[in-house]
């Protein structure tokens, strides 16, 4: 499991700007903790430019719900050098996470794309025709990985709903409906101390119910897909023998 507890993108010193941004939904639109903000471009094309404000460590960036199919990603150093770049990079789930291979130091990340070259898979053509480009959050740093031991096997795919309704004794209901979110928790096993111990210092910096994003299954898509969530629940860690054991919850954010 890998998570983003340092969230790069969203440092007071970041400046996102975008050639052909809406006025109404600025690329600045992808720092904010609620995806629902959005960025929404003008045109079906666009190119997105992230500016850290000085060079930064990274190995990871997160897209969350952009809605072309393909996309270009760059990313440079002060000094305006290619420390990474993918053409053509292909946009399979709502949240994306496009792993460096290694750390390098950047400072400035770039996104190219164009809707009208066709659509991602999991984007509603009903509601979505690829008029515009549109992105709803971005995010970068050095991920958390947890130790071999954890997560523990088994999970359970839980969605939840913030719905109300009001019901008549002759059966009539009536209903505020809210969209359902995911909902999980983790149990890890055999971690050392140590790891315990770094993964307590990077949560007391994220803290809880603040979102940011996970990939559950780095190594495959097959189980769980990564998310934009907060962290709302931590128990342990408990120590058996020399390692310990803890838990915690998560619930998707928008």
């Amino acid at each position: 499991m890998r998570i983003l507890f340092v969230d790069k993108v969203k440092k007071p010193a970041t400046v996102i700007t975008s050639i052909n941004e809406t006025p109404g939904y600025p690329a600045s639109n992808l720092a904010s903790d609620f995806l629902n903000e959005q960025y929404i471009s003008i045109f079906p094309h666009d190119v997105i430019t992230i500016d850290l404000g000085a060079d930064t460590e990274l190995n990871c960036v997160f897209l969350a719900y952009l809605n072309a199919a393909v996309f270009d990603i760059e990313i440079r150093n002060n000094a305006s050098s290619v420390v990474y770049t993918q053409a053509s990079y292909s946009n399979s789930r709502p949240v994306l996470p496009i792993y460096l291979g290694s750390i390098v130091t950047g400072r400035y990340i770039e996104i190219s794309a164009d809707a009208s070259l066709g659509l991602a898979s999991f984007i509603d053509t009903d509601v979505d025709m690829g008029l515009y480009l549109k992105m709803k959050g971005l995010g970068s740093g050095v991920y958390f990985e947890t130790e071999d031991g954890g997560p523990l096997n088994g999970h359970d795919l839980s969605i939840f709903s913030e719905t109300t309704s009001l019901r008549s004794k002759t059966g009539q209901i009536i209903s505020t409906q809210f969209p359902f979110l995911a909902a999980r928790k983790w149990d890890f096993g055999a971690q050392t101390y140590a790891m315990v111990q770094i993964f307590l210092t990077n949560l007391k910096l994220l803290g809880l119910q603040n979102p940011t994003y996970m990939d559950f299954f780095p190594d495959t898509l097959e189980y769980d897909d990564p998310i934009y969530c907060a962290i709302t629940k931590v128990t342990g860690p408990k120590r058996s023998g020399v390692e310990f054991t803890y838990s915690f919850e998560i619930q998707e954010a928008r």
